[in-house]
């Protein structure tokens, strides 16, 4: 009989940047000569995936962090926590609180200390490396005023290194002030962070960077300076990223041994899956001498003669990523795919499952919240139970129905067959709603793409629900309109409230919720005029309709919507209960960006030749029964107008290509 595999997970953040991406093919290598099953439950955020600095970072970046208590429904035999790589990118709750998540599961914690009752931990000497750094510097190359680009300051690596270099500073009679320390990321996007060093400190002659990749930024900076490195200014990274030996000159930087540290957090864990005692212990670091601290090198030898050794490989390289750029043009065509089967869900999911193995996937499982109700993601909590929604096992393609043999509770376990020796856990949500994740068996390499894949499913989620919601809105507005008479207060085209109906409704509503803060929308249907003019007006009444149908996926369940007449339209939302202040202004803020969102996605998907946009204003309202309903339009009008003048001059798509 064979011996059956350990499975491990391994919970990691932030699995763009390159250090974590290292560690995980170091996982992947070491679990081959251990017999292991990896799995691996990856969280990420915004700026791991940005292309240009200036670019703003999502405000749903917290979101990520679920996919963590998704592994508790794995039946691990241990977890290892690269907890220093997690806390880069997540705003968790304190390290203990975080543990205690896998209480009865054998836990390493990786480049953090731990309790011994949370687990084992193996950190690297994070601040024997940064002294070295800081003395080297003094030592070797009299540098009198160093600079410190520092980590977040949620992040136990972060703050150890930071404490290393106050340390060495003060050893060496070196001055430290609080605006030669500027916080970043861990990112490499930290540019307005080294030009605030430079600023505040003209005569700076070194700066020393937390990590890496936040090196980079002060390489780009410098160079708009031009300040030569290694001379004008020294400049060090922490970790040796495969990147940092290729710069130019090559970075100084202290090297952390992702592989011994990696075989050291796995030998640590099948000790414990089988019983035995194992030492929580402290793992050297190298600190790399190379040009940009001033020291000389041979840039022949150096640069170009490791280029040369590498060549075969870079070859390959790009390859690689000629092959992934084909590859992800045909990522944003899922949506489009989805998006035809979204009336149901059985097909919808059959035509996911396709898309993963189309793209790579050699084993695939989606599941879901197994509530009837998928939460909003402010109200996020781990549920008991999920459900198998969908596999791909074998090439062959599975979906199912939301029974008590497809419910799984924590600690149930994922696989239907045991295949595959590394499995990569995505989160699929589309910023508002959590509805699940997807388990892939896929090439290490892939991780980044099935990233964008799962960030994609989980927006034709939400266009599904929408599609399914509108559906059953309009079932229900049919049932009461057969109550109300819907001649007399819904209106014919949008089967939305007529203004008769939408004066009785805020009438009611006025004296039912008096005292509550509610929510009045006005949206006007850009350029109708122009779309009866010049394209008839049969599709003048398809834009109107698709505005009504626009307006019930950006408002949601809780608006009362009507088409005023013409092109305008009106919703007000009563919130179940009352709001807070916080609340309030969040919600206000985010209807208007909602409505372009859905605009926008409509205009992606129909092929007419002019787009359906809506200009809109947005205000709080007291509810009373005094409320006067025409100077409450009056008041959102004001609004609807200011929007009105950022607009288009025409919605004609022939003039935007």
């Amino acid at each position: 009989m064979a011996k059956k595999s350990a499975k491990i997970g391994v919970l990691l953040g932030n699995a763009h940047a390159a250090f974590p991406q290292r560690l995980i093919e170091n996982f992947c290598e070491w679990a081959d000569n251990k017999g292991v099953q990896l799995f691996f439950f990856l969280g990420t955020e915004s700026r791991g995936v940005k292309v240009h600095p200036d670019e703003e970072e999502e405000d749903f970046d917290y979101q990520y962090q679920t996919i963590y208590d998704y592994a508790r429904f794995a039946d691990l035999d241990a977890v290892i926590v690269v907890y220093g790589c997690i806390t880069t990118a997540q705003n968790l709750p304190d390290k203990k609180a975080f543990l205690q998540r896998f209480h009865g599961i054998p836990c390493v914690v990786l480049q953090a200390e731990c309790d011994p009752e949370d687990g084992v931990y193996i950190c690297p000497d994070n601040y024997r490396g940064m002294f070295e750094c800081v003395v080297h510097l003094v030592r070797e190359h009299d540098r009198k005023k160093i600079a410190y680009l520092s980590g977040p300051t949620n992040n136990n690596e972060s703050l150890v290194r930071l404490q290393a270099y106050r340390d060495a500073m003060a050893k060496n009679n070196r001055e430290v002030t609080e605006s030669m320390i500027a916080y970043g990321d861990f990112s490499e996007y930290v540019d307005d962070q080294v030009e605030q060093l430079l600023r505040d400190n003209p005569d700076l002659d070194a700066i020393i960077c937390g990590n890496d990749e936040m090196a980079l930024a002060v390489y780009r900076v410098c160079e708009a300076h031009h300040l030569k490195i290694g001379k004008d200014i020294a400049v060090t990274g922490f970790d040796d990223t495969p990147r940092s030996k290729y710069l130019e000159p090559p970075l100084t930087t202290v090297r952390q041994l992702a592989d011994y540290m990696v075989s050291c957090a796995l030998t640590t864990a099948l000790e414990l899956i089988r019983g035995e005692k194992s030492e929580s212990r402290k793992i050297p670091v190298e600190f790399v001498q190379r040009g940009s601290c001033g020291c000389k090198y041979d840039a022949d030898h150096g640069y170009h003669k490791n280029f040369e050794k590498s060549e075969e490989s870079i070859s390959d390289t790009i390859d690689r990523l000629t092959h992934s750029y084909q590859r992800t043009l045909s990522g944003p065509f899922m949506i489009r795919k989805l998006i035809q089967t979204a009336g149901s869900l059985d097909l919808f999911l059959r035509k996911a499952m396709e898309e993963l193995q189309n793209q790579g996937a050699r084993n695939a499982y989606i599941y879901l919240e197994a509530t009837q109700e998928i939460a909003s993601i402010e109200e996020w909590k781990v549920p008991e139970q999920i459900y198998l929604a969908a596999s791909l096992i074998g090439g062959t393609i599975s979906t199912y129905r939301r029974t008590p043999d497809t419910i799984i509770s924590m600690g149930g376990g994922l696989l239907r067959k045991n295949s595959g020796k590394a499995y990569y856990a995505f989160l699929l949500f589309d910023g508002q709603r959590n509805y699940g994740f997807m388990l892939v068996d896929i090439d290490r390499l892939d991780v980044s793409f099935f990233h964008m894949l799962a960030l994609q499913l989980g927006t034709a989620f939400h266009y599904q629900e929408l599609v399914l919601t509108e559906a059953r809105s309009r079932q229900m507005l049919m049932e009461q309109n057969d109550l109300l008479n819907m001649n007399a207060t819904v209106d014919e085209l949008t089967k939305l409230y007529n203004r008769r109906g939408m004066i009785e409704q805020v009438i009611h509503m006025a004296h039912t919720e008096a005292g509550k803060t509610a929510i009045a929308v006005m949206a006007d249907l850009d350029h109708l005029k122009e779309i009866n003019d010049t394209f008839g007006h049969a599709d003048g009444d398809f834009a109107i309709k698709s505005g009504a149908q626009i307006l019930r996926g950006a408002l949601g369940k809780q608006a009362f919507i009507s088409r005023l007449g013409g092109d305008e339209y009106f919703a007000m939302i009563v919130p179940k209960k009352e709001w807070s202040q916080e609340e309030l202004a969040k919600e206000l803020a985010a209807i208007g960006p909602r409505i372009d969102e859905s605009c926008m996605t409509f205009n992606l998907l129909t092929g007419k030749p002019y787009f359906v946009e809506l200009s809109h204003g947005v205000i709080s309202v007291k509810l009373s029964s005094d409320l006067d309903f025409t100077k409450l339009l009056e008041e959102v009008d004001v609004q609807l107008y200011e929007d009105k003048k950022l607009r288009r001059k025409s919605i004609r798509r022939e003039l935007y290509q």
